[in-house]
């Protein structure tokens, strides 16, 4: 699914999750969905070696 996009922006995680009644406010659920969306993007760049990652901070 990431291949069908050309430029993907990550941004880490860095802002509490305000609690709308509808997002999981947990913040060791915020990490590890962090984790599998880094992943992904970290192995999709390696498969696609045509791919630049990096992160914004």
């Amino acid at each position: 699914m990431i291949n069908l996009y050309d430029i993907l922006l990550y941004l880490p995680p860095e802002i509490s999750i305000k609690d709308d009644g509808v997002r999981n406010t947990d913040k060791k659920y915020q990490v590890e969905v962090d984790e599998m969306i880094s992943d992904a993007c970290y192995l999709t760049a390696i498969k696609n070696r045509n791919c630049i990652l990096r992160t914004i901070n």
